[in-house]
């Protein structure tokens, strides 16, 4: 029971969490009243389970209103008595009760998969404001002396929690190295994959693997300096992530050059995701370090992303934060893992697994929103690009390393077919905001120009893929990325385009007292 000497304020702590606990339950009652059920029976719009789980939402509140302000001695006295009982069961399942541990716990792990709900902002809100009134309440409603023996067990389980997981984090950094670069870069070596895939111009089952790099491809030359050397850049459309292996442009490219120069080697170290922000931090924390002879980078695609975003600065996968959450997160392998499952659980982050959605064209439902005169206007990421393509330029030339650009492909054009095709796949798209398929290559094409533009003036090899390779389903499997035709035909061109460059035979100069190359 409350002491006596302590009574109110512990009145005052056990109200504040009471009303928590009425403010938990009325945002859960808005956002239950806000949704729409498949089986609308009530009032044209709510199912019976909806409707009866609404009712009992509004019940709880009526009744905790009620208790609070009519039966406020009752209801402290009920409260009190309830939570003196739980000292008559064992230790540990008081704990797990006193600080709501199960229930969480349950929650954690069935996600929103089980919980729809759980997807919800304010719901997930609305369940930390019930649990911090739930604990405002159980830890007021004890006695000092109880209160001092559950600190007591509660510091006794946080260090063997402490201990346990320090065990668990050695345990899966052996099973699940981390990078063998900065802990923030997701290049996990030796992973092997199989993957069913079912989508158009693909094998059905693919072979996805890394080497101790962490990159796909071939193990790296232990005559690293002897060998002509090449590390690919970019996002989704360079991963090639539901492409074999052998059928990634990176590794035709690599075939197509041996045909030339036998000892040559291709990495391919890109990432689903990833912008020219990630490639900045690459080209710092790798390619600075590897020092290949050459970087390929495919770009564009993500970086016309940040232009339909509404705050483009919280964009970005994880290689591209540097706030001091993601830091922490990225120290830690365990937490690396918990993060990944906790944003496939309750997030809207999509995870890559075996069966990626086929790309349908939606035709747009009413016309698009309204385009300005100038299609830039609508390109608000174009200025970042700009100097993020110059910063990686500088970070290659310091770096002593050659760099070639190329333009982004795509299925779509600037027709009248894309002109009435929705493009939601890879862009947020509201009522206010509807942009088709064309418009979007628009905006891609802008991107594209100006890569040719910066490359032009900074004498950079650009290869203008955009313009070559045709915009045919025929080499796509969506909207952006290339299918086994069209990755070996890109593999093709670039091939082709290094060899009249006379890039094949380029070999570097390494500067005297320097050290050049990986050491695997």
């Amino acid at each position: 029971m409350i002491e006596r000497g302590r009574s109110r304020k512990g009145r005052t702590f056990f109200y504040s969490g009471f009303l928590l606990l009425l403010a938990a339950a009325t945002l859960f009652l808005l956002v239950l009243a806000e949704s729409d059920s498949t089986n609308p029976v009530i009032l044209d719009r709510f199912s019976i389970p909806l409707a009866s789980a609404m009712l009992l939402f509004i019940l709880i509140v009526l009744s905790g209103l009620y208790a609070l302000l009519f039966k406020t001695g009752s209801t402290l006295s009920i409260s009190a008595r309830m939570v003196s009982s739980l000292g008559r069961i064992p230790a540990f399942l008081e704990l797990s009760i006193m600080f709501g541990w199960v229930p969480i716990l349950f929650m954690l792990l069935a996600g929103k998969g089980l919980f729809p709900l759980l997807g919800e902002a304010r719901f997930l809100f609305g369940l930390a404001l019930a649990y911090i009134g739930y604990l405002i309440i159980t830890t007021t409603l004890i006695s000092l002396s109880r209160r001092k023996l559950l600190l007591e067990r509660i510091l006794l389980l946080g260090i063997s929690t402490f201990v346990g997981l320090l065990a668990v984090e050695v345990f899966v950094r052996i099973l699940s190295p981390s990078s063998v670069f900065s802990a923030s870069l997701e290049f996990i070596p030796h992973q092997n994959l199989t993957i069913n895939v079912d989508l158009p111009g693909m094998s059905p089952i693919i072979t996805h693997t890394t080497n101790s790099m962490g990159f796909r491809g071939e193990e790296p030359p232990a005559d690293w300096d002897s060998w002509l050397t090449i590390v690919t850049l970019g996002g989704s459309t360079t991963h090639c992530y539901y492409i074999d292996d052998l059928k990634t442009w990176p590794h035709l490219l690599q075939e197509n050059l041996r045909g030339i120069q036998s000892e040559t080697w291709v990495g391919n170290a890109g990432f689903c995701g990833h912008s020219t922000r990630a490639h900045i931090i690459l080209m710092q924390e790798v390619i600075l370090n590897v020092m290949p002879d050459m970087v390929v980078l495919l770009v564009g695609t993500n970086d016309v992303v940040y232009s339909t975003r509404v705050d483009p600065e919280g964009e970005g996968v994880g290689t591209e934060k540097s706030t001091l959450g993601y830091k922490f997160v990225a120290s830690s392998r365990l937490l690396q893992l918990l993060n990944t499952w906790l944003k496939g659980s309750f997030g809207e982050v999509h995870i890559l697994t075996e069966n990626l959605p086929p790309y349908i064209h939606i035709p747009l439902d009413g016309p698009e929103m309204e385009l300005p005169d100038d299609i830039r206007d609508l390109c608000t990421s174009l200025d970042e690009y700009n100097r993020n393509i110059r910063e990686i330029i500088r970070l290659g030339r310091e770096s002593g390393t050659r760099i070639i650009f190329m333009t982004q492909p795509a299925l779509w054009e600037d027709s009248d077919y894309w002109r009435g095709i929705q493009e939601s796949y890879y862009w947020d798209v509201t009522e206010d905001c509807k942009l088709s398929a064309a418009t979007v290559w628009r905006m891609l094409d802008i991107f594209n120009f100006e890569l040719i533009s910066i490359c032009s003036s900074e004498g950079i090899l650009c290869l203008d893929l955009a313009s070559v390779v045709p915009h045919s389903p025929e080499y796509f499997y969506d909207g952006m990325h290339l299918n086994e035709a069209g990755a070996q035909l890109v593999s093709n061109l670039l091939a082709d385009f290094m060899i009249e460059q006379n890039l094949v035979e380029y070999l570097p100069v390494t500067p005297a007292g320097t050290a050049n190359g990986y050491c695997p």
